[in-house]
């Protein structure tokens, strides 16, 4: 291996190994290809806020579909009884089905009061960005 080596040393010298790196550097500043964005490690800041903003987009509209639902689900049985229901009147009524344990309806409870909180903080940086307040804030 010596005599190869002495070979190699000879024609790797630093100035030959800069002039190659700095030809590398070039090449690639003139000639990169269009960027043919794959995956999210390849976007641009833009396309990635976008993506973001799509995913809080279907985040949030889940969540208001979930809540819609809750709302319908009580005007669906208030209707049904014909009459107002008040839970605290009405013992009866379970507030969880018959196959939920209780640890997963605290759990449930956790996540929804999590999303709530996250859209709230999201709604209150939108208004501090927009500057504009609700009419109730305004009355206050």
């Amino acid at each position: 291996m010596g005599p190869f080596a002495d070979i190699l040393e000879s024609i790797f010298t630093p100035q030959i190994i800069i002039t190659l790196l700095g030809a590398l550097l070039i090449y690639s500043w003139f000639f990169r290809g269009g960027s043919n964005a794959v995956g999210p490690n390849q976007w641009s800041a833009a396309q990635r806020q976008v993506a973001y903003e799509e995913i809080w987009r279907h985040e949030e509209s889940e969540l208001w579909n979930w809540l819609e639902d809750r709302v319908a689900l009580d005007r669906v049985h208030s209707s049904v009884a014909g009459k107002r229901i008040n839970i605290e009147d009405e013992p009866q009524i379970r507030l969880q089905p018959k196959d939920m344990k209780e640890r997963e309806m605290d759990e449930a409870i956790r996540i929804t009061e999590e999303k709530l909180q996250v859209l709230k903080q999201k709604v209150g940086k939108e208004r501090v960005r927009s500057k504009t307040k609700s009419p109730k804030e305004e009355q206050t």
